[in-house]
């Protein structure tokens, strides 16, 4: 017997870490350089879905300008995605997704992408995770 108990990825559950805690920001921070360095402006996060299971995080933001405002994205690398804000299915292009794990007390950012429709189809596929994480409300 090795004297400690281990825990199976399948024993640990999903949680959604609580708005304004402390691991909410840490996680909201440790992806707000690669967005703001795209769009080329600071940004305010509007969470959408935020998971955790165990070292493993997966978040959907919304990036606005700082004044909560939508973002032109004429200005952006995204200029021509040629979006219609009034189709539900193309404003949540804009989302953000991205996949995280804790290493050593810090949260990096394993994948990302932008401008996806589902963009974590697959990641369960390349990474440990389970697939709730993702869907998990």
């Amino acid at each position: 017997m090795l004297g400690f108990q281990t825990t199976l990825a399948a024993d640990i559950k999903v949680v959604k870490p609580v708005a304004g805690s402390l691991v909410y920001k840490k996680l909201l921070n440790a992806i707000r350089p690669r967005i703001e360095y795209e769009l080329k402006t600071t940004v305010r996060l509007t969470v959408k879905k935020m998971n955790m299971q165990g070292n493993w995080a997966y978040l959907e933001v919304l990036p606005l300008q700082i004044d909560g405002h939508a973002i032109d994205y004429s200005k952006t690398k995204f200029k021509d995605a040629n979006l219609d804000l009034s189709d539900p299915n193309q404003a949540e292009m804009l989302i953000n997704y991205a996949l995280l794990k804790l290493v050593d007390g810090r949260w990096y950012e394993v994948r990302q992408e932008s401008f996806q429709i589902l963009a974590n189809i697959n990641w369960g596929e390349y990474f440990p995770v389970k697939y709730e994480l993702f869907n998990y409300e």
